[in-house]
């Protein structure tokens, strides 16, 4: 009996952490002439949004290509990235939207 108890305690237990999955997906917004530089800067769009809801776009208020670009003390942007992370599990799901800016 026991071993029948730990044994469904650990299937389920696998179906559950067999359920969940992240995506992580990239999209190129801007590319410019400048060159590429070593400098990254990178900022998040708050909030995190719940599954099934449309992400936020990157704006002056939530963050964006400004404050990506000085929170890596960049002068000169070259690339700018958006980065979704999205979590999917059994009970739902979220996203998170970054902003990755790259230059001198």
């Amino acid at each position: 009996m026991k071993r029948l108890l730990f044994l469904s305690i650990l299937l389920l237990a696998l179906v559950f952490v067999g359920c969940a999955s992240t995506v992580v997906t990239y999209e190129l917004i801007a590319l410019t002439n400048n060159p590429v530089g070593s400098k990254v800067g990178e900022t998040s769009l708050l909030p995190v949004v719940k599954f099934g809801a449309t992400p936020p776009e990157p704006t002056a208020d939530t963050g964006g290509i400004y404050q990506a670009a000085k929170n890596g003390n960049i002068t000169k942007v070259a690339v700018v990235e958006k980065r979704t992370t999205t979590n999917y599990s059994l009970f739902g799901g979220s996203t998170k939207v970054d902003i990755v800016v790259s230059g001198e």
